[in-house]
């Protein structure tokens, strides 16, 4: 798998990557894992998600539970907007990330946000 660098992150990542707006929603649970562990043994090391893929935080939550020790192997790419309302409705102001903490755990995700953001 050929590799690049991610810009001026530092990151480098898989020339190509995994769309992972399926996971929580049209695969099930033991699926979504025999598609990630096969990505992730292909070299494929970009995974691409967002808050309000399979509803709130579906696919967040299949990739945290399915990743484990292998979370370290990839670059995990997550997009947010607004809060979201009860039934997975985007609505209000700029979520800082909260509401995805415990799924795919996007500690680093936050850190950037917040380093990103102008100091008050």
């Amino acid at each position: 798998m050929q590799i690049r660098n991610l810009g001026g992150s530092g990151l480098r990542v898989s020339a190509v990557g995994l769309g992972c707006n399926n996971f929580g929603q049209r695969t099930d649970l033991e699926t979504s894992r025999k598609v990630i562990h096969k990505t992730i043994d292909l070299g494929i090391t970009l995974f691409d998600t967002a808050d309000i893929y399979a509803g709130m935080g579906g696919s967040e939550t299949v990739l945290g539970a399915v990743l484990g020790d292998r979370r370290k192997d990839i670059v995990l790419a997550t997009k947010y907007s607004k809060p979201m309302s009860s039934d997975g409705t985007k609505q209000g102001a700029l979520a800082p990330l909260y509401h995805v903490r415990g799924r795919s755990q996007p500690d680093a995700a936050e850190d950037r946000l917040h380093r990103s953001l102008p100091a008050a």
